[in-house]
């Protein structure tokens, strides 16, 4: 290495605060949206938060395990960007039983089980929560 190695934390440290900022700036945004998802094993109503700002979603993960953390009754958490409404990825904390990538197949997607996605339509149904269209 030809740089400083303190000059190489502080680099670090710098983009983890960036992170952290931009990680923040989203869980702070979420409204308190709810999506159902449904299964031939479970209905699913978990918090659905939708990113913003598109430099954001590169964070996706921290996004995620944060909303777990605060929505700690929920198996997962459903992350969808402003831009890309209908394409859906789903999260869980690592103490989760819920397996996301098994969800997301119910929906043609895939994934692993604590890290998943699909891409479908959705809809804001009467009783207000997001939902998997129909059509």
């Amino acid at each position: 290495l030809t740089e400083n190695p303190q000059t190489l934390i502080e680099e670090g440290q710098n983009l983890l605060s960036e992170r952290d900022a931009l990680v923040n700036q989203e869980i702070a945004h979420y409204s308190g949206e709810m999506i159902r998802l449904e299964t031939e094993q479970a209905l699913h109503q978990v918090p659905l938060l939708t990113i913003e700002n598109s430099d954001a979603y590169k964070h996706i993960s921290c996004i995620g395990s944060s909303l777990c953390r605060i929505h700690k009754s929920s198996e997962f958490v459903v992350i969808r960007k402003d831009s890309e409404p209908n394409k859906l990825s789903l999260r869980s904390s690592s103490t989760s039983d819920v397996d996301c990538g098994n969800i997301a197949k119910t929906f043609g997607g895939g994934g692993h089980k604590n890290a998943a996605g699909f891409e479908k339509l959705i809809v804001l149904n009467p009783e207000g929560f997001f939902e998997v269209s129909s059509d």
